[in-house]
């Protein structure tokens, strides 16, 4: 992943102040969120940026997927066979700063119940 657009926005000495960015990204929503990311700078220095999201829908802790929550999760073999699942991902991941609002899902595929394979597939952007 590189984030050569963050170089035009700012200045090498706000770097250290700067505590978060707000992006838009695109996610394939047949994997789980990412809690965190390894990102190299230029000088080579490594950094690593955690993740939280915004107004995310329903989402499953245990696998960090969106779409269901744990309750209705149907990826949970170990339930079926009386292994207790511990959540994977938790709170963190969402931003607290962000207001809760009504969410109305207007994309089918994130509603429980529908058939995993009538889920659209993203294209990468060329």
């Amino acid at each position: 992943m590189k984030l050569d657009f963050l170089k035009d926005m700012y200045q090498d000495d706000e770097w250290e102040m700067l505590s978060f960015i707000r992006v838009h990204v695109m996610l394939d929503l047949h994997a789980p969120l990412r809690k965190q990311l390894m990102v190299s700078a230029e000088e080579g220095e490594a950094f690593t940026v955690y993740f939280k999201y915004e107004n995310l829908p329903s989402f499953c802790f245990l696998y960090g997927r969106l779409g269901h929550t744990m309750k209705d999760c149907g990826y949970n073999s170990d339930e079926e066979i009386g292994v207790e699942t511990q959540a994977r991902f938790g709170d963190e991941l969402r931003d607290p700063s962000f207001k809760k609002a009504f969410f109305v899902s207007k994309l089918p595929w994130l509603s429980s119940g529908m058939n995993t394979s009538t889920r659209p597939t993203a294209k990468p952007l060329s």
